[in-house]
């Protein structure tokens, strides 16, 4: 689906349509998108479209396309998922490497064994237990100002860590990895929020 919403942006920068116009025709944020196509310098520095470089990235396999897509986002600095999770405000600059820490929540799911499903408070919860500074490696959690959208309330200390950093690894596993296909998500027949994943068939590849 990421290639199919790629393409609807893309169509829509060419007519003028604003980022925001394109929302209710995405799966994903179209600003996520953007800073994704960035990444494949398919826009100049003054943020215009490169025409023949668009042209061969359309006309690729999806194969092609896909690998070149997961390849921009794991190697983004860019993309900073904190700034997409729905219930949290972000004040400020954070002395946060996104790729480090994306990379790293990609690695442990690789040494997850293959076909084998995975809840994902678990895998959170052995986050927490095992390296639970993984994005914050100056234990720095009283230096970000990000705020509870509900509240208003700001979220320091490390007793917020499952607020921001659980939030930001259940939004990496439900959100980018299954845009990009890497992971299969499986949830209760009653409550369609995700409970748990595993790999998909080409997350090695």
């Amino acid at each position: 689906r990421i290639l199919d919403d790629v393409c609807t942006i893309l169509a829509a920068m060419r007519n003028g349509f604003e980022l925001e116009e394109t929302n209710q025709f995405c799966e994903v944020p179209p600003i996520f998108l953007r800073k994704l196509l960035a990444g494949l310098n398919l826009f100049s520095e003054n943020g215009s479209v490169e025409p023949e470089k668009i042209r061969l990235f359309l006309e690729s396999t999806r194969n092609d396309s896909l690998q070149a897509l997961v390849k921009s986002w794991v190697e983004s600095d860019i993309i900073n998922e904190l700034f997409f999770l729905p219930d949290l405000v972000i004040d400020g600059n954070l002395d946060h490497n996104p790729k480090l820490a994306r990379q790293f929540i990609i690695e442990q799911i690789s040494l997850i064994p293959k076909e084998q499903w995975w809840n994902i408070d678990s895998f959170i919860s052995y986050i927490y237990q095992a390296n639970p500074d993984f994005q914050r490696p100056a234990g720095n959690y009283d230096s970000w100002y990000i705020k509870d959208k509900n509240t208003n309330e700001y979220l320091r200390g490390f007793n917020h860590w499952k607020d921001v950093d659980g939030e930001y690894i259940y939004f990496l596993i439900t959100q980018p990895l299954h845009w990009f296909g890497l992971v299969d998500l499986a949830s209760n027949p009653t409550d369609e929020k995700p409970l748990a994943f595993k790999q998909s068939k080409w997350f090695e590849d």
